[in-house]
């Protein structure tokens, strides 16, 4: 039976010697629609790049510096992005479906109409993030910061935003129908006309939050 190592091996891909050339050049870095899947980019710097449209499903891009880059409409599904610095990177309509930004840097990020399905955001610093009209079911928003964060008509429907830091975050007419709230920091954290059907919480959970319209566990609304 193989090893791990050797199964990642296998399964990543290196730069060419062009790519690298084209990744490394200096000035604003235009590669729209460029086929980096399953790339090994480990702590490359692209800030400011135009990477929309672009597949990088399976890519690694750990600790790299992704600072302003555009992502807009790219496909990043189960790629690595842990522990990367994303301060104000547009995600906009991306596919990001199993993703990981544990620990990411995504201060000011715009994930407009992005699929977050299932991705990873495990103490990802998110304050003042736009996942307006976004889709996460099942993601995993554990100890995320996410202060003054806009979920407007997002989809959380199973999302897991136990310990977050909420404070300040909108969620008007969300849906986060069986998302676990348990320990987030829901102070002044707004939920207008949001449905939170058989969402788990307590009283104490919610009680400096802003309600207004909201839909509980039985279809009640206050």
């Amino acid at each position: 039976m193989k090893d791990e190592t050797t199964k990642y091996e296998e399964t990543v891909r290196y730069l060419t010697i062009g790519e690298y050339a084209l990744l490394n050049q200096p000035g604003p870095l235009w590669l729209r629609g460029i086929d980096l899947e399953e790339t090994d980019l480990y702590r490359i710097n692209l800030k400011g790049a135009d990477l929309s449209h672009a597949n990088l499903k399976g890519a690694n891009l750990t600790g790299a510096n992704l600072e302003g880059t555009n992502f807009a409409n790219a496909k990043l599904v189960g790629a690595s992005i842990s522990f990367t610095n994303l301060k104000g990177a547009i995600f906009t309509s991306a596919k990001l479906n199993g993703a990981s930004f544990m620990g990411a840097k995504l201060e000011g990020a715009d994930f407009d109409g992005a699929d977050l399905t299932g991705a990873d955001l495990i103490k990802a610093k998110l304050e003042g993030a736009n996942f307006r009209m976004a889709w996460l079911p099942n993601t995993i928003l554990v100890k995320a910061d996410l202060t003054k964060a806009n979920f407007t008509k997002a989809y959380l429907g199973g999302a897991n935003l136990s310990e977050a830091n909420l404070t300040g975050a909108d969620f008007t007419e969300a849906d986060l129908t069986y998302a676990y709230l348990g320990g987030a920091n829901l102070t002044e954290t707004n939920f207008t006309r949001t449905d939170i059907t058989k969402a788990i919480l307590t009283e104490k959970d919610i009680y400096q939050a802003k309600l207004n319209g909201v839909v509980f566990r039985w279809g009640e609304s206050i």
